[in-house]
């Protein structure tokens, strides 16, 4: 009992713990402040880092990876501190500065570094020490009794109920053994209800007011779009503003008698800036009392496009302005919010293919709309009939009109059922953009001071998340026209599977290609990853239907089972695996890195925690029995039979071991042609190690290496320790990696915690590790610990058991013992006299 409640009680310390450190300025060696970190954070496996940095190039580095920061917030604060000089000498005039990081933290410091003009800086962040660590564990021992005490009537229930997998996760999620739920975004089902046609939308005429300043290489394909792909009635009036490049105006002037009387053209003998041409096309439009939508010439339309647009504005006149989703639209940006992305050429139709998807209920109140292509409501302009020209050239106009329409309780808001391409900075330039943003900012936070606080909220919040992710998801696909969209099905409990999943999103971002990834045993049923580059996106969600509607916004995917383990409903995966499967441009591939398929009981150890191979369909174990999705009962037989026609629909299956084939093969006689033996490559370098040579009263070691739990073989070990010490064997045993502490050891058992490859040699000289030991007391489908021992050199016993057996009894420095401390003292025994004999 007593070890359990230490188990429950590590468990909650992981997940409702963490450790603030302190807040610090990164100053260059000059004394100039580069930044400053505002927020520092490590809880659970994760450690977060904001704040701002007046340079790029900016990185978070811990013990496992490097993690490049891309400065996308604006920062109001530091621009008004440090001043228009400063953010000017930088290149910020924009105020972007700010950042947020989330990096992957398993002990050891993390650094904040930067490159600078050919030079490197780096700022530590202190992690916790031993003593900060067992203070923050004596500050969750209070909490967690209460706790426990709090839900014994919930456990109760539980246990009375036969355990039953709902009041499972309610019983987790009273216990506080769940991640907060505020820490990734959750994904609304009202965003995927079933999407409204076209048709659906009234057919009222509308105005589209465009004005054009040079960028006469996206002329034709951004008008061409509006003529084919606009479904209302529709009259476009063109501002043509005096642009510089004399093909511009002959251009406008054939297109638009082309059109007949659907276009007015108005020609600028002077060039008014933006906002001026945008008054005079609103000024027209007014004339014609009709909804306006104010369209960029760098703006590239989809089919449909108008009717989901102005839908809002025709449904609700207290909505002001509608903006969609786009790849440059700031606060309505694809994939990152207030970030920029280029897509490839024509994929806005793709993309926009998953914005079809969703319901028109996919809209969330902004602060501002985006005036890249934004409806107007006739009325709100009846309020405010036009921008302000104090914004000359453009950048903050919009912003300043959808403030001024708040005042008349009107509001502005995003879909996320459209998305919209748009080139951005196409007509001024780059370098001009920035300085306009700067200047218009300048002002917006002047008249409006509580502007910066509502954006910062809405990034925050992000309640258009659903339709980012799901466009995002499209956009990947679209970046890679020619290989499917993987999709990984993964559990969240680390181990071998995940290390093999990291080196495949690895390779993937070394490719420039993206990733999704579908993780069970979260707070939520599932989790959503989308690892694009350098970011990860991440949404949580509770219902398979809502899964289903996400990854299928990429059409081209491939499906891969990799780990179903912590799943509340296993039973319900093969369904879900093949529906997102479903269609001519979709592959599916089941990976065995567990046992899950052949039963429930992942890893084929029966109640009593003994492998007595692979179960039979009608083997009454309860271990082996599943629990239906209404918490019933159910059948091995009917177990099997859902996970078989999974594979049967599979276009591969794959394991990694003979072992593993024989196995699978044993479930389902009928696959054993259709399996594929892939086993997995070691892509990390080893170190040989020699045995160490005699010293006066030094003992030579047997080193278990890895992280042993129950099923890792820890009873076994905690067995062997005490037999060692009762039969004074003339050896010692070291737990190189982690040890589940609920299983009793002799105080005397070294364990180092956790460990590198590159520590490895080391470790092992300095305990005189001799041989290695494999406790593991079920079969491993492929085990990369075992492989790494085997490399080393050194001798290696392992149980004939699983994969683990099979590589060692195939190795030359392997051996095979049976399942006793008796068996492993006496083979170390016949081991070391040789060896030292050798040396």
């Amino acid at each position: 009992m007593l070890s359990r409640l230490r188990r429950l009680f590590n468990r909650y310390r992981y997940w409702n713990t963490s450790f603030v450190g302190p807040k610090r300025a990164l100053t260059l060696p000059d004394g100039q402040v580069a930044g400053y970190i505002d927020r520092y954070e490590i809880a659970r496996d994760t450690a977060t880092i904001s704040g701002w940095c007046l340079f790029d190039e900016l990185s978070i580095v811990s013990t496992e990876r490097q993690t490049n920061v891309r400065r996308r917030l604006h920062r109001g604060d530091v621009v008004a501190a440090l001043g228009d000089t400063r953010m000017s000498e930088t290149s910020n005039e924009d105020g972007r500065v700010g950042f947020s990081a989330v990096v992957e933290w398993h002990e050891g410091p993390v650094t904040v570094r930067l490159n600078q003009d050919g030079a490197t800086y780096h700022w530590p962040l202190s992690a916790p020490t031993a003593g900060q660590k067992a203070a923050l564990a004596w500050r969750a021992l209070l909490p967690f009794a209460v706790t426990l005490v709090r839900c014994m009537p919930l456990a109760a229930r539980y246990i009375m109920s036969g355990r039953k997998p709902s009041l499972r996760e309610e019983l987790r999620a009273g216990l506080g053994l769940l991640a907060p739920r505020a820490e990734f975004h959750t994904l609304s089902r009202t965003f995927f209800a079933e999407p409204e046609p076209s048709s659906a939308a009234r057919s009222e005429s509308f105005t589209i007011v465009m004005p054009v300043y040079n960028a006469f290489d996206m002329l034709e394909e951004s008008l061409s779009r509006v003529a084919a792909n606009t479904d209302l009635p529709w009259h476009l009036v063109l501002i043509e503003d005096a642009s510089t490049d004399p093909r511009v105006r002959p251009f406008l002037r054939d297109w638009a008698a082309s059109q007949g009387d659907r276009v007015s053209l108005l020609e600028n003998k002077a060039n008014l800036g933006f906002v001026g041409s945008v008054n005079l096309g609103l000024a027209l439009a007014a004339e014609r009392k009709e909804h306006v939508v104010l369209l960029n010439s760098d703006a590239f339309v989809p089919s449909g496009w108008a009717s989901r647009l102005l839908r809002p504005i025709m449904y609700d006149q207290t909505v002001a302005s509608v903006t969609p989703m786009s790849n440059d639209a700031s606060i309505f940006s694809v994939p990152l919010i207030a970030g920029r992305a280029d897509i490839p050429a024509g994929a806005v139709d793709a993309i926009d293919a998953a914005a079809l998807l969703l319901s028109s209920q996919a809209r969330a109140d902004a602060p501002c709309g985006v005036g890249f292509c934004m409806a107007i409501n006739r009325r709100a302009l009846g309020m405010v009939p036009k921008f302000d020209t104090v914004f000359g050239r453009g950048y903050g106009e919009e912003v300043d009109w959808c403030q001024r329409v708040r005042k008349f309780d009107m509001r502005n808001i995003g879909i996320g059922n459209l998305f919209v391409e748009h080139r951005g900075g196409a007509s001024f330039g780059y370098d001009a953009k920035m300085r306009a943003m700067a200047d218009a900012g300048r002002i917006i936070t002047a008249r409006y001071p509580s502007f910066d606080m509502d954006v910062q909220r809405f990034i925050r919040e992000d309640p258009l998340f659903a339709a980012r992710l799901c466009l995002s998801i499209s956009l990947a696909a679209a970046r890679q026209p020619n290989t499917p969209l993987p999709v990984y099905l993964a559990h969240s409990q680390g181990g071998g599977a995940d290390h093999w999943l990291n080196d495949e999103i690895r390779e993937a971002r070394r490719w420039g290609h993206s990733c999704v990834v579908i993780r069970v045993g979260g707070v939520r049923r599932f989790a959503i990853e989308l690892h694009s580059g350098d970011d990860l996106i991440v949404g949580e969600i509770e219902d398979i239907a809502t899964v289903i509607d996400v990854i299928r916004s990429a059409s081209r995917r491939h499906i891969v089972y990799s780990c179903g383990v912590g799943d509340t409903r296993p039973i319900e995966l093969p369904r879900l695996l093949s529906d997102l499967a479903e269609g001519e441009q979709a592959s599916l591939e089941v990976l065995f890195h567990d046992y899950l398929p052949v039963s429930p009981s992942y890893n084929l150890l029966d109640s009593a925690g003994v492998y007595r191979g692979v179960p039979d369909i009608d083997d009454p174990d309860p271990a082996h029995q599943p629990v239906l999705s209404d918490g019933r009962p159910g059948s091995l037989r009917a177990w099997r039979e859902a996970w078989g026609d999974l594979m049967l629909r599979a276009d591969t299956v794959r394991v990694f071991s003979n072992s593993s084939r024989e196995i699978v093969a044993a479930a389902w006689p009928a696959m054993r042609g259709r399996i594929t033996v892939a086993p997995h490559r070691m892509k990390h370098k080893v170190p040989v190690l020699a045995s160490p040579p005699p010293a006066g009263g030094k003992r030579a070691s047997l080193g278990i290496l890895g992280s042993i739990g129950e099923v890792k073989g820890a009873r076994f070990v905690s067995d062997l320790a005490s037999y060692m010490n009762r039969e004074r064997a003339m050896f010692d045993l070291v737990v190189i990696g982690e040890f589940d502490r609920s299983f009793s050891i002799p105080s005397d058992l070294q364990i180092t915690g956790r460990y590198s490859l590159d520590d490895l040699a080391a470790l092992a000289r300095q305990h005189r590790v001799s041989a290695w030991l494999m406790p593991s007391i079920g079969p491993e489908t492929f085990s990369f610990t075992v492989h790494e021992m085997l490399a080393t050199g050194l001798p290696v016993f392992a149980f004939d058991i699983g994969a683990q057996g099979e590589a060692v009894a195939a190795a030359p420095n392997g051996r095979i013992v049976e399942q006793s401390p008796k068996a492993v003292v006496a083979a170390f025994a016949e081991i070391s006299t040789p060896l030292r004999r050798v040396v």
